[in-house]
């Protein structure tokens, strides 16, 4: 079993790194003919999450995610026992079953000699490569991610989850919403896309 997550939060501020957790948003892949595809997907609350991921851990599914030793550490420090679902994520580690796309398309780059950007054929400009969730995305998968446009856009969602603590899911604003969820399953199209490349490019395969 492999599940993408993500957690939403109330923001990070000088002195607290590790906020409270509102929501987690998750996405299953689902292996096929064609080698994957995203599966069902929801948003829960952080204490639903967490209790999702303890579960998922035992049962030694493969959990991804984008800067995911953050999300990582945002269950853990929210969770009602953290030493035990630390050490659950430790042995997932161990085991090689975090995987985090942005470092994954790193390694991807690095080893098909595109790290950062790609040289044109032409004399062109060379084409340069951002390594965030909404430049993987949009690179490997051609979806556009909802995301501000810069940290004082107060208005859009990704900054205001504080406002929804505590609020059944089914209460959230379509847009809040759409948002979370759209996190977990654009993580999910890239590591199937990131699978696909690794097998089939062939300057990373020579």
């Amino acid at each position: 079993m492999i599940v993408a997550f993500d957690f939403e939060s109330f923001l990070i501020r000088p002195g607290l790194q590790l906020p409270k957790a509102v929501c987690m948003s998750w996405a299953e892949i689902i292996p096929n003919a064609l080698g994957a595809a995203v599966g069902r997907s929801g948003v829960v609350t952080a204490a639903e999450g967490i209790a999702y991921l303890e579960r998922w851990l035992r049962s030694g599914a493969r959990l991804v995610g984008a800067e995911s030793a953050f999300d990582v550490l945002l269950s853990v420090v929210n969770a009602h026992d953290t030493k035990a679902l630390l050490k659950l994520w430790v042995e997932a580690y161990e085991a090689g079953r975090v995987h985090d796309v942005l470092i994954r398309q790193k390694e991807l780059d690095l080893a098909a000699g595109c790290y950062r950007y790609e040289d044109t054929s032409d004399g062109a400009k060379p084409q340069f490569y951002r390594y965030n969730l909404a430049g993987v995305a949009l690179r490997l998968c051609g979806i556009k991610l909802d995301k501000p446009l810069g940290e004082d856009d107060v208005d859009h969602w990704r900054l205001r989850f504080g406002e929804l603590d505590g609020l059944p899911i089914e209460q959230y604003p379509r847009k809040a919403y759409d948002y979370a969820l759209e996190d977990a399953t654009a993580t999910a199209s890239v590591y199937i896309a990131q699978e696909s490349e690794r097998v089939n490019n062939p300057r990373i395969k020579r």
